[in-house]
C-alpha cells in the first residue's frame, strides 16, 4: 500500500470518528510512533496538500499537529526525537513547506516592557493574585480594564470569563505593541483556539511569536492568505507559507 492509500484509507477515517482535539492528538502520537520518519514526512506533505483545499479532516489533523508542537515540552523525550527526525527529513527532501511547521524564528517585532509600566493607573499597583481573582468577575468594566494587563497568567483566566466576547479577544489579538506570551495564551485557550477570525488576527499581528503564527497560516482561507502574502510587516516565513498554500 502506498503512502496516499495509507493516508486516505488508514489515517483519515480515524479522525472522522471524533471532533475531540485530545483524541486527534492521541492519533498523531500513534502515527508518529508507528510509521518510519520518511513515511511520516510524506504523510505530512499530503496533509498540507489537502489542507490547501480546505479539506475538513486534514484541517483536524493539522490542528492536532500544531497543538502538539506548541506544547512539545509536555511530550516524552523519544517522541521529541522523532519530531526532530521528521524536521531533518523535511530539510533533506527540500520540503520547505513542511520544515516551516517546525521552526521557531525570532519575531520581527518585540514589545518594550516600558510601554506597559502603567497600563492601568490603579490595577498596575494591585498584586498578581488579586488581578487573577478580578479576572474571574462578571464585571464588564473590570474585564475591559484587565484586557490591557500584560501578564499571561491574568489573560489566561480572563479568556475563560463568560462575559468576555469575541470582539474583545480580536481586539486583544490585534493590539500593537503586544507581548508574545499574551498572544500565545489566546490560541492556547480552548474557548477561542478554533475561532477563525481570531486565528487570522493572530497571524496578522507581527508581535505574535512566529512559532505560532507560521503554524496558524496553514489554517487560513485563500482570501486571508492573499492578505498575509501582501503584508510586508509579517515574518518572511509566514508570507512564504501563504505563497505556497495559494499555489
Amino acid at each position: 500500500m502506498n503512502i496516499t492509500d495509507i493516508f486516505e484509507n488508514e489515517i483519515k477515517p480515524n479522525f472522522k470518528s471524533s471532533e475531540e482535539l485530545s483524541f486527534h492528538k492521541h492519533l498523531i502520537r500513534e502515527i508518529i510512533s508507528r510509521y518510519d520518519t520518511e513515511d511520516i514526512t510524506e504523510i505530512l506533505n499530503l496533509v498540507v496538500s489537502t489542507v490547501k483545499e480546505e479539506e475538513n479532516t486534514s484541517l483536524r489533523i493539522m490542528k492536532a499537529i500544531i497543538d502538539i508542537l506548541l506544547r512539545i515540552e509536555d511530550e516524552q523525550p523519544m517522541f521529541v526525537e522523532r519530531i526532530e527526525s521528521i524536521y531533518l527529513t523535511a530539510i533533506e527532501k527540500g520540503y520547505e513547506h513542511i520544515k516551516a511547521i517546525f521552526i521557531s524564528p525570532p519575531p520581527v517585532m518585540v514589545a518594550d516592557p516600558r510601554d506597559f509600566e502603567e497600563w492601568d493607573v490603579e490595577l498596575c499597583k494591585v498584586t498578581l493574585g488579586e488581578r487573577k481573582s478580578f479576572a474571574k468577575r462578571l464585571d464588564r468594566r473590570m474585564i475591559e480594564r484587565l484586557l490591557r494587563d500584560p501578564t499571561p497568567d491574568v489573560i489566561r483566566i480572563l479568556l475563560l470569563n463568560p462575559r468576555l466576547f469575541e470582539g474583545d479577544v480580536i481586539s486583544l489579538g490585534a493590539r500593537r505593541p503586544n507581548f508574545g506570551p499574551v498572544l500565545m495564551e489566546i490560541y492556547k485557550s480552548y474557548r477561542w483556539k478554533n475561532n477563525r477570525r481570531i486565528i487570522n488576527t493572530l497571524v496578522r499581528n507581527p508581535y505574535t511569536p512566529p512559532t505560532l503564527s507560521i503554524k496558524l497560516t496553514y489554517l487560513l482561507h485563500k482570501t486571508e492568505l492573499l492578505q498575509v502574502l501582501n503584508d510586508t510587516e509579517l515574518h518572511p516565513t509566514i508570507r512564504d507559507v501563504a505563497r505556497y498554500m495559494l499555489k
